[in-house]
C-alpha cells in the first residue's frame, strides 16, 4: 500500500501524526486519541487519580515503605521514581485518608471536636451541686450502707445510725448559718446586683459573653485600635463556650493545612543536622514527605487497632524512625542517635510554634 492510501489521524490537541493505527495516547503530549463524551466514572476516576493515589503502583510503595525504613526516600534518590507514588502524591494520600476517616468515624474523644456544646452554650467546666445538702448527705450515707457487707451486726448498723443523726444535725446547722448570713446581706446584695446590672446592660446577657472593652490601645497605634474594632465586630455577642467552638472547629478544619507547613520547617532541621552530608534542600523535603506519610498511616493504625495495641504500634514507629533515619543519612550510630534525640526534642516545639500560629490566624481572621 502507498503512503497516499495509509489514513494518517493527528493529536487533536498538537497535531502530532499517531499513524494508521494511532495508540491510545499521543506519544508527545499524552493525551488519549479517543474523542468519545466523557462517563461520569470517568470524572470519579480523574478526582481520584489526581488527589489520592489507588492505583496499583500504591500497594508497591506503601509495602517498601513499611517494611524498609528511608528505602523509598533512597530509591527516589537514586532515580527509581517511575514505579512508585510521588512523595507528595502518597503525603496526601495518608493524610486524605487519615483525616477522612477520623471526620467520619469519629476517632479519638481528644482531637474529636464539636460545636454542639457552643450551640448549647455549655460551659467547659461544670460544677454541679446539689441544692439540698441534707439530701446530698443522706444520699451518701445511704450508697454506704449499701456497700456494707449484707450481713452486719446490730452494733454496727447502730453505729451508723448514730452517725448519720449527727451528720444531719451539723448539716442543718450550716444551712441555717447560711440562711441566716444570706438574709442578713440581702440588702447589700440588691444593691450591688443593681448596679452590676447597670453596668453589664450594654453587653450580652449570657454571663460569660466575650468584652474586648479592657484591650487598652495607645493613641496613635492605628493596628491596635484596628485589631481591637476587628475582635469586637466578631466576637460581638457570642459567649466564651461559643467562641471556643469557634477555634475549635477552625482547628480542625485547619489541621491539615498547619501539618503541611510543618513539612518544610522538618526538612530544614535535618539539614541543619546534616549539613555536612551535603544533600539538598530538596532531598530533605523527600525524606519529610516519606516520613510525615507513615506518620499519618502509624496515627490511622493507632486509632482502629485496639489501645494495648496501638501502644506497640507506637513504639514500633519510634524504633522505625531511628532507623530510617540512620539508612538514610547514614553515619556514626551514636551520633545518629544523638541527632534523633534533637529532632524529638524540637519537632514538638515546631509543632507547638505552628499550632500557636494557626489559632491566632484563626481567632483573628
Amino acid at each position: 500500500m502507498s503512503d497516499s492510501h495509509i489514513l494518517k489521524v493527528t493529536c487533536r490537541n498538537c497535531d502530532q501524526n499517531l499513524g494508521e493505527v494511532p495508540a491510545n495516547f499521543c506519544p508527545v503530549c499524552g493525551q488519549d486519541t479517543l474523542n468519545h463524551p466523557p462517563t461520569f466514572w470517568e470524572f470519579v476516576h480523574e478526582f481520584i487519580t489526581h488527589y489520592v493515589a489507588l492505583e496499583g503502583k500504591l500497594w508497591k510503595t506503601l509495602w517498601l515503605l513499611f517494611i524498609k525504613p528511608a528505602e523509598l526516600t533512597r530509591e527516589y534518590r537514586a532515580g527509581r521514581k517511575q514505579r512508585y507514588i510521588s512523595p507528595l502524591r502518597l503525603y496526601i494520600t495518608a493524610s486524605f485518608l487519615f483525616f477522612l476517616v477520623v471526620k467520619i468515624a469519629g476517632l479519638g474523644s481528644a482531637i474529636n471536636f464539636s460545636a454542639e456544646d457552643a450551640k448549647a452554650d455549655k460551659p467547659f467546666i461544670s460544677l454541679k451541686v446539689d441544692d439540698d445538702p441534707a439530701a446530698k448527705s443522706n444520699s451518701t450515707a445511704s450508697k454506704d450502707k449499701q456497700d456494707s457487707p449484707a450481713v452486719g451486726n446490730k452494733a454496727a448498723r447502730h453505729e451508723e445510725d448514730a452517725a448519720d443523726e449527727n451528720i444531719d444535725k451539723m448539716v442543718k446547722g450550716i444551712v441555717a448559718e447560711a440562711a441566716e448570713t444570706a438574709k442578713q446581706g440581702a440588702a447589700a446584695g440588691v444593691q450591688a446586683g443593681a448596679k452590676a446590672a447597670k453596668e453589664n446592660a450594654a453587653q450580652s446577657p449570657n454571663d460569660d459573653s466575650i468584652n474586648v472593652a479592657d484591650f487598652k490601645c495607645a493613641a496613635g497605634e492605628k493596628v491596635c485600635q484596628w485589631l481591637k474594632d476587628h475582635l469586637q465586630a466578631k466576637y460581638k455577642g457570642k459567649t466564651q463556650t461559643q467562641v471556643l467552638g469557634m477555634l475549635r472547629d477552625g482547628a480542625m478544619a485547619n489541621i491539615p493545612y498547619a501539618m503541611f507547613m510543618l513539612l518544610p520547617l522538618f526538612a530544614l532541621l535535618t539539614k541543619i543536622l546534616y549539613i555536612n552530608r551535603g544533600y539538598y534542600y530538596g532531598e530533605h523535603v523527600v525524606y519529610a514527605l516519606h516520613i510525615h506519610a507513615f506518620t499519618f498511616f502509624v496515627m490511622l493504625m493507632s486509632a482502629l487497632l485496639p489501645d494495648w495495641l496501638a501502644v506497640a504500634v507506637l513504639v514500633a514507629a519510634a524504633i522505625y524512625y531511628l532507623v530510617a533515619l540512620q539508612r538514610f543519612f547514614g553515619g556514626n550510630r551514636f551520633l545518629t542517635f544523638v541527632r534523633y534525640s534533637v529532632i524529638g526534642i524540637l519537632y514538638p516545639v515546631l509543632l507547638s510554634f505552628v499550632a500557636t500560629f494557626v489559632l491566632l490566624f484563626i481567632a483573628i481572621v
